[in-house]
């Protein structure tokens, strides 16, 4: 009998986390089969810290741990960022610092005040984007799927932080 290899959910984070961030350039995403890790490598100390913030330090499978690190640069704080070095605390700032600065999957980042609080939209363009993911009802084995799902899947729940999809 045949034996069909799929791959873990372990992998398939990596691959949501590297999908996410594949256009953006100050991030690269690598998995680490043997220590059972993925690593961040962030070439902008404050998207480093912006990322830090919102991932967690480890996702379950079951009996199986991930660990996510975030890996910084030994560069200095950009300038015109260094403003939000002081806030990094606040999930907003995070998310702004994360999404607004290159990463070409996304529109824009709103924040609008309600009565509420306040709510910040992570705006994605209107596209489809696709991994491998072993999915047998796929020709190509690909998932394809929109930045917001990724993103929904892959990040803390942070209270007043929402990601949806341009709707042109």
């Amino acid at each position: 009998m045949a034996k069909l290899n799929m791959s873990p959910p372990w992998v398939l984070y990596y691959k949501k986390l590297n999908a996410l961030f594949d256009e953006d350039n100050d991030i690269l995403v690598i998995y680490d089969e043997d220590e059972m890790e993925v690593k961040l490598y962030c070439t902008s100390s404050n998207k480093s810290e912006a990322l830090s913030f919102l991932l967690p330090d480890t996702v379950s499978f079951g009996s199986v741990e991930l660990k996510v690190t975030v890996i910084p640069s030994n560069e200095k704080t950009n300038k015109f960022l260094e403003g939000y070095k002081a806030v990094i605390k606040n999930a907003e700032a995070a998310i702004e610092i994360l999404f607004n600065f290159g990463n070409g999957h996304v529109r824009e980042v709103k924040t609008i005040s309600t009565p509420f609080g306040d709510f910040t939209y992570v705006i994605f363009k209107k596209e489809v984007i696709q991994y491998f993911e072993d999915n047998l009802s796929d020709f190509y084995g690909n998932c394809s799927t929109l930045c917001e799902t990724i993103a929904k899947e892959i990040f803390k729940d942070i209270e007043g932080i929402f990601f949806c999809t341009n709707i042109y």
